[in-house]
C-alpha cells in the first residue's frame, strides 16, 4: 500500500475523477480516497498511479516524501524565525 498526497483534491467530483483514472490501472484496487486529507491509499503500481493522476490534472506525490518536506520546512522556518528575533533584539 502507497500513500499518495493529491493537494488539488477537494470535491466529490475530483474524488470520481481520480477513482475512474486508476480503475483501469492493472493492481491498483483497492483504492482509498480521503476528501478530508487529501491522500489517496493505492496498492500496487504507484508510479502509474502518479502518472494517471498527472495526466488528470491531479498532480500527486508519495505522501511520506510530502511530509517529510513539511517537517524540514518547519525547522527551517523555525530556525529562521529564531535567527531574525536574535538579530532584531
Amino acid at each position: 500500500m502507497t500513500l499518495l498526497s493529491v493537494p488539488d483534491m477537494s470535491c466529490g467530483h475530483c474524488k470520481a475523477s481520480v477513482e475512474a483514472a486508476l480503475a483501469p490501472i492493472a493492481g491498483m484496487s483497492p483504492v482509498s480516497v480521503d476528501l478530508s486529507t487529501r491522500q489517496i491509499t493505492v496498492a500496487g503500481n504507484a508510479a502509474a498511479a502518479l502518472a494517471a493522476l498527472d495526466a488528470i490534472g491531479f498532480p500527486a506525490t508519495v505522501a511520506a516524501i510530502f511530509a517529510l518536506f513539511r517537517r524540514v520546512s518547519a525547522r527551517i522556518g523555525a530556525h529562521l524565525g529564531h535567527w531574525q528575533n536574535a538579530r532584531i533584539a
